[in-house]
């Protein structure tokens, strides 16, 4: 995934940010997925709430249920 900016725990995954998204499995370190390309990126840090990640691009804002 290479250098991560902001990392931010939901639930049983870490959300990594390093302009695109990564997201692990916090209990085995397995890579459950990756978002975003060139086109759209991960802008700043993350906040989490009620099993909720919210993040921005400078697309978009998300929210994703922590899996």
């Amino acid at each position: 995934m290479g250098g991560s900016v902001y990392h931010a725990v939901c639930g049983n995954a870490v959300f990594n940010n390093f302009q695109g998204l990564g997201i692990v499995d916090r209990r085995n370190g397995q890579l459950l997925g990756l978002m975003f390309d060139e086109d759209e990126r991960v802008t700043f840090g993350f906040a989490v709430h009620d099993g909720r990640i919210f993040f921005v691009t400078h697309k978009a804002m998300y929210a994703l249920k922590s899996p």
